[in-house]
């Protein structure tokens, strides 16, 4: 009889271990597919499946600054879901002025951005997450100062793809001679006497350069109009190896620490059942002569003497006292005991 006891506190813990497998794994399995999930909804699209309707790059030279200023907008097709990482590619040393994008009301939401050196141009990406309109600007050194006769050539790396593009070269005022190669042909004049000369560009390829020269005299060294002070200030920067560097890395993080989890709890539950068992049993008697002792000391308030086997008036041998064995827990029982002194489970 002690060793069917003993062979149902085996099998106790057998099944509490099999119970903690399958929690420990169901938790795991839990973790990654939320992991994956996560992964599946905050990774930004590509850039290859970035497409745009139309796109509109504005190049003013001595504007409002000596500098040449470059202003990209464009309208994100409404195929593509968001968040998304847009990229702009820009001169080496520009001092970018607004990432942002457009609401429907006109206001700019600008955004946060990493520059990425590729050689001799670098890569500038944000994250675009509410709007479908977008708009980027930056001011760039494309002549040297101080010479009469100023020339530059504008490339243009596209990066996104758009169904129609439109380049735009603003002329300065007090300029002469003024060129493009190629001519961009359509001409317009605004209420300040700025002229502009553009060209519809219809799927331009992506990454790859096209180049308009731009060349005029200007005696003067004063831009077209003066900088309003009041211009919009970009949130800051940061460095990253690639758009969506940040997103990558704490997906990637977060399934580390999941697999982790699956390791971890895979070798708590898989620990052998029987020695845990065995050493259940061979402390349980020691656990509940504890047990009385301690609970005698509380109602007592002192040391009291161990308890004596209780007569069961049947004359029970000491055998079969000890044939008796709590059913949860697996402690020791006498033959007359309804109720376990160590869990107090029912034993009925």
């Amino acid at each position: 009889m002690e060793n069917q006891g003993r062979s149902r506190v085996a099998a106790l813990g057998m099944r509490e271990g099999r119970l903690g497998l399958r929690t420990v794994l169901l938790m795991s399995l839990l973790a990654v597919a939320l992991v994956i999930a996560w992964g599946a909804t905050a990774t930004p699209a590509q850039a290859a499946e970035i497409t745009a309707t139309q796109m509109k790059v504005s190049v003013w030279p001595e504007y409002d600054d000596p500098r040449v200023l470059v202003i990209y907008q464009a309208d994100l097709d409404p195929s593509v879901q968001l968040p998304v990482d847009v990229t702009y590619n820009i001169p080496k040393g520009a001092e970018i002025g607004m990432a942002c994008e457009v609401d429907s009301g006109g206001g700019h939401a600008c955004k946060p951005y990493t520059l990425v050196d590729k050689g001799d141009y670098q890569a500038l990406t944000y994250k675009v997450e509410a709007q479908h309109k977008i708009f980027f600007e930056y001011y760039y050194d494309a002549f040297p100062a101080g010479t009469e006769a100023r020339a530059f050539d504008f490339v243009l790396r596209p990066g996104l793809a758009a169904a129609n593009t439109t380049i735009e070269v603003q002329q300065p005022l007090r300029s002469t001679g003024f060129t493009l190669d190629p001519a961009l042909s359509q001409v317009t004049t605004d209420s300040e006497g700025l002229k502009y000369y553009s060209q519809d560009y219809p799927d331009l390829p992506v990454g790859e350069p096209f180049t308009v020269k731009v060349a005029y005299n200007k005696v003067d060294n004063d831009p077209s109009v003066q900088k309003d002070d009041n211009a919009s200030a970009q949130p800051g920067t940061t460095s990253a190896a690639g758009g969506g560097g940040n997103n990558r890395a704490l997906f990637i993080v977060l399934a580390a620490l999941a697999f982790a989890t699956l390791v971890f709890g895979g070798y708590k539950a898989f620990r052998p059942a029987a020695a845990t068992s065995n050493g259940r049993n061979r402390s349980s008697g020691a656990r509940s002569t504890r047990a009385h002792v301690s609970r005698d000391q509380r109602a007592s308030g002192g040391p009291v003497a161990p308890r004596r086997k209780a007569d069961t008036g049947g004359g029970a041998s000491d055998a079969d006292a000890k044939s008796k064995f709590c059913v949860s827990c697996g402690t020791q029982l006498r033959r007359q005991d309804r109720f376990c002194p160590e869990c107090g489970d029912d034993q009925a």
